[in-house]
Formats: C-alpha cells, structure tokens, sequence
C-alpha cells in the first residue's frame, strides 16, 4: 500500500514537470537548413505530430493526477485501485514513448544526413569520465 502511495504522489505533484525536446528550437532549425519545400513541409509536420503526442499525453497526466488525488482523498482506496491507476497511466505512457520513437525515425528518414547534423547539431563538450 505504501508503494502505491508514494507511486501515486510522485505522478500527482510530478505531473506538471515535463521533459520535452525543445521544439520550437527543432522547427526553426528545420526552416533554417532544410532547403527543399517539400522535405521542409514534411519535417515540420512529423514535428507538429510529435508535440501533439506530448501535448496530449501531458492532459491525460493532468486528467491522471486529479483521478489519483480523489483516490487519496477516500481512506478506504486500496492498494490494489491506486496500482490499477497507475497501470493505466503507465500503459499510456509507454504508447506515447513508442509512438514519438516512430516519429522520430520519420523524421530522420525525411531529411538527410547533412540536415540532420544541422537541426540536431553533436554537443560541444564531453562528459567529464569518472
């Protein structure tokens, strides 16, 4: 029951937090070095798929995180309701990932190498080893 406590917090007040690719920086680095019209329109529309993907999945944490929250509030939720939440919240989530993973082999498969290199540019420094 614990674990299904702290699991169900952590979805609750972690909800808002998100790690999303910056795209808005992808989409100007796309108009910025992507020369063909055509390759151009379809870059920016597998991007326009994927924040979609984040931007829904990001309402169904909301929508999760407030069914979580009436779940916590009733004394006599069991363990075995919050675990069934989460299953479900960890479900979506996994088909989100796998879908976004989709689209960025699109992507990749839309622009070439050189374009690639320009909109998703190597970083500068190395972690330090230790």
């Amino acid at each position: 029951m614990l674990i299904g406590i702290l699991l169900a917090l952590l979805v609750v007040f972690g909800c808002g937090r998100s790690s999303t690719p910056p795209l808005g920086q992808t989409e100007a680095l796309i108009k910025k070095n992507v020369s063909d019209e055509g390759q151009r329109k379809k870059a920016l529309d597998v991007v326009g798929q994927m924040q979609k993907e984040i931007e829904s999945m990001a309402d169904e944490r909301r929508k999760a995180g407030g069914s979580l929250e009436q779940l916590l509030d009733k004394r006599s939720t069991h363990a075995d309701e919050l675990e069934s939440a989460l299953q479900a919240l960890s479900a979506k989530d996994q088909a989100t990932r796998d879908k976004l993973l989709q689209l960025r082999f699109d992507l990749k498969s839309v622009l070439t190498a050189e374009e690639w290199a320009k909109v998703f540019p190597a970083p500068t420094t190395r972690p330090s080893a230790t």
